[in-house]
């Protein structure tokens, strides 16, 4: 019964938040939707915050899910660095209302941005080690070269901001592609991207 009440609670938060924005969206409005008294929210969640940070774990593990699906089927790891950077990108196109949350310039209360920015990073790092093994790309530091990619990232995000809350990320890939080709190129031994 636990489960079943969670599911509604975090699907019916998830439905009023993409709808109405999280900003606009009361505990009273997500209680009624998910039709459990307000209480019985609190004594799962204690608040609105408790919702979304709930809500932003399901978001991060199905992300998670998703790119090891996409890894399966790639050798190469500086492909697989590029497709980290693509699903973080399209995860933030899917999600505009999540989006909000994680490309606000205030302080993060979701944990949004943070704990997509430590799973990616030590990611990174891990998939450059194995760039690294592989000899594809040149000597570089694993946590170095993840920071770097992350600033990318964040730079991107920023002049991308407004297209990533009302476009797909199909219309966004190429500006993308372009400045991760860059890092990526500088990278690789000698190889072109």
């Amino acid at each position: 019964m636990k489960n079943i009440i969670h599911h509604r609670i975090i699907e019916a938060a998830e439905r009023l938040f993409a709808r109405f924005g999280v900003r606009k969206t009361g505990v009273d409005d997500i209680a009624r939707a998910a039709r459990v008294a307000k209480g019985t929210l609190y004594n799962y969640y204690g608040s609105k915050e408790g919702i979304i940070r709930e809500l932003v774990r399901e978001k991060l593990r199905r992300f998670d899910e998703g790119l090891d699906g996409l890894h399966r089927g790639l050798t190469d790891p500086v492909e697989k660095i590029r497709t980290v950077v693509h699903e973080h990108f399209r995860f933030l196109c899917g999600n505009p209302d999540m989006s909000g949350l994680a490309l606000d310039e205030g302080p993060d209360e979701s944990g949004l941005t943070g704990g997509m920015e430590t799973r990616e990073k030590s990611l990174i790092a891990r998939l450059v080690s194995e760039a690294r093994l592989a000899d594809s790309i040149r000597d570089a530091d694993p946590m170095d070269t993840a920071t770097t990619l992350m600033y990318l990232v964040r730079g991107l995000e920023r002049s991308l901001k407004q297209r990533i809350f009302t476009a797909p990320f199909e219309s966004i890939k190429e500006e993308i592609d372009r400045a991760l080709g860059l890092v990526l190129a500088g990278l690789r031994n000698n190889r072109t991207i």
